[in-house]
């Protein structure tokens, strides 16, 4: 018997030229486990870019010398916490644990993070590899499976290539953040939850049980995307499976829910403030607002899709290609999948929009795995000369924000709208075509080496340091990433009117342009500003021969 969500997956000849149509698996045996038997090369391709896209991240950890900065050195931190309780033999505390100040995250992601620590003690680089070995194929996987079981194995290759070459997905992975990490447990989870054929194979049932509590314990916004398409599966008959639907609420329960209750109070509180609006359009202090039913607040997600997350190419690939599927399940009811993909594609915008206060271009990020299946599937179901050129678009895209983001090689490219800038508007008055940053993230900082220079500095016995953080410069000196790096050194990080500083018994690192004839930097910043350490506060002017200075290296 054919269930009611078959779609049209290809036989073992697939190619990026051909769909074939192959005898749909019934739900005992799946079509997952079917697929899974026969690994070809569209499966070897893919796992080779991931690993190349891991190789990548790997040389950008070993050459990048920038302090983390923001959410990412605070979630670091959270990182270190986790570290020196287990330590103490504290094994509870992830479970316990709750920032005095400030919102609070389930703990998925920073135990990710600090387990491999008990190897390679602390670091900033061993977290951010940890985070990527996990959730970098389990992105790459649940893109591949979706568009498997929606399409083909060749549309399964090209949504992985269109994952990694999402530009924020580039440049994120850089970095301690939990966004990503959410974005790869709702392509698993979605995987498992389509994979189950409507709740009727109970062991497939249960694999997406576990996902969507996992799922649950990464962030608390994932019910946002993964809510919608579970809705849309129940109503297609999911309901019909009472029973394995019981079992799914039940395990999945049972993994996530002891978390939120113990964590309710301060949930409840982070709740109210994501979604509180105060009333205008520059009166939030976290970002852009707009009232929430508004269209302007809609068409900012549009903005943030084109302009931020895809860029012009990848954006058109997807929203052409939403447009096709659409017209032809209006007319094939094929794929069998769509209803659930574009729920959760649009869903992930829209959900955002309505339930978040004010924008911020990281909430909706992780649609991801949607957008690249309905991308992925509108490029192998097309016609033979429009398969071809979607399909080298979508490899030169891959290479080019590769590099754009990765190196300063290829330079920004946008189109302007008349009168662009004269309302201080940064993403809704252009469209970007490429861009030299993934949102978050950036070309990897190769100078200074401050870690070094405060640990040299500690061996001489130097008792703290300050630095100047005005103006404070992101990936240059930042009061985050110093925190970080005096907690890794072990050497206090204290205000520029400590007594430690203003006695010139500790040192004051300060970010100065060089003079011609002035003295040399302890070290050189990528934009030709250098490092000076003084004993003591300098004046503000550029260093002097007759300064306090020092290099501790």
């Amino acid at each position: 018997m054919v269930s009611a969500g078959a779609a049209e997956p290809a036989s073992d000849g697939d190619t990026l030229s051909s769909v074939r149509r192959e005898p749909v698996v019934s739900a005992r045996g799946t079509r997952l486990r079917a697929a899974a038997g026969r690994l070809g090369w569209p499966e070897a391709v893919a796992a080779g870019l991931t690993l190349v896209f891991l190789a990548i991240t790997i040389w950008w950890l070993v050459v990048d010398q920038a302090p983390p900065d923001g959410d990412a050195s605070r979630h670091l931190n959270v990182v270190y916490q986790f570290h020196d309780q287990f330590k103490a033999g504290h094994e509870l505390f992830w479970f316990r644990y709750q920032p005095s100040a400030g919102a609070v995250y389930p703990p998925l992601v920073f135990l990710v993070g600090a387990l491999p620590t008990f190897l390679s003690g602390l670091s900033v680089d061993t977290p951010v590899l940890a985070l990527n070995l996990v959730f970098v194929p389990l992105l790459a996987l649940g893109c591949y499976g979706v568009a498997r079981l929606a399409f083909n194995r060749a549309a399964g290759l090209l949504a992985v290539v269109f994952a990694l070459a999402t530009p924020v997905v580039i440049g994120q992975f850089h970095l301690f953040l939990l966004d990503l990490p959410l974005t790869a447990m709702v392509a698993a989870a979605a995987l498992a939850v389509l994979a189950c054929d409507r709740f009727a194979d109970r062991r497939m049932t249960v694999a997406a049980a576990v996902l969507v509590g996992l799922g649950m314990l990464t962030k608390q916004s994932f019910v946002v995307f993964l809510g919608p398409v579970i809705a849309v599966v129940l109503v297609r008959g999911g309901l019909r499976n009472w029973r394995n639907v019981l079992i799914f609420g039940v395990v999945a329960g049972v993994i996530a829910l002891p978390w939120y209750v113990e964590h309710f109070h301060a949930l409840s509180r982070v709740a109210a403030e994501a979604t509180a609006q105060s009333g205008g359009a520059d009166s939030n202090p976290y970002g852009t607002e707009y009232p929430r039913g508004s269209l302007r607040n809609f068409a900012w997600q549009g903005w943030a899709l084109v302009n931020i997350h895809y860029f012009v190419p990848l954006a058109l690939l997807y929203l052409i290609g939403l447009g096709g599927a659409v017209a032809r399940w209006v007319r094939t009811r094929r794929p069998g999948y769509l209803p659930e993909l574009i729920v959760g594609g649009l869903g992930g915008y829209v959900g955002v929009a309505l339930v978040f206060g004010y924008q911020d271009a990281r909430y909706s990020i992780p649609a991801l795995v949607f957008l690249a299946v309905i991308a992925a599937g509108s490029i192998v179901t097309a016609r033979r000369p429009l398969r071809i050129a979607g399909t080298a678009l979508l490899l030169v895209v891959l290479v080019v924000n590769t590099v754009a983001v990765n190196t300063p090689a290829l330079r920004p490219s946008e189109v302007r709208f008349p009168g662009a800038g004269e309302h201080g508007n940064t993403i809704e008055d252009r469209l970007v075509l490429l861009d030299d940053r993934g949102y978050t993230g950036t070309r990897p900082q190769r100078s200074p080496r401050t870690v070094d220079l405060l640990e040299a500095a500690k061996r001489q016995g130097t008792p703290a340091f300050a630095a100047d953080f005005t103006p404070q410069t992101s990936n240059r000196l930042n009061s985050a990433g110093l925190f970080i790096y005096a907690r890794l050194v072990g050497l206090p990080l204290v205000p520029a009117s400590d007594p430690i500083i203003r006695t010139r018994k500790g040192i004051y690192l300060a970010r100065r342009s060089i003079p011609p004839h002035g003295p040399e930097p302890c070290q050189r910043f990528d934009d030709g500003t250098g490092l000076y350490v003084f004993r003591g506060v300098p004046r503000p002017s550029p260093p002097k021969r007759s300064d306090r200075l020092t290099c501790p290296l």
